[in-house]
């Protein structure tokens, strides 16, 4: 009687480790892409006294083109330094 007990647990166990091994999706995670705010519309630099006044519009739409921007999900915002003159309108 032990040694069907015995074998009952090891063959249950056994079972238990292949059905929940199998269980899920194999291989690497594909996550979605992150949606972004596209290109920016307009850009003005007004210069007062000796600083420089960034301003500019956000498009409508995320790169995706079907969720619109809403401006207080901006967390972030980064302005890159570039050695090449930048070609902006000054009006």
């Amino acid at each position: 009687m032990k040694k069907a007990c015995t074998k009952f647990y090891i063959v249950s166990i056994t079972v238990l480790l292949f059905v929940l091994n199998s269980c899920g999706k194999k291989g690497p995670l594909k996550l979605d892409p992150e949606v972004t705010p596209g290109k920016i519309v307009e850009m003005k630099i007004i210069q007062e006294g000796d600083d420089l006044r960034f301003s500019w519009k956000f498009p409508a739409y995320l790169k995706d083109n079907k969720t619109n921007f809403n401006i207080s999900s901006l967390k972030k915002a980064f302005i890159y330094y570039s050695d090449k003159p930048l070609s902006i309108n000054l009006r």
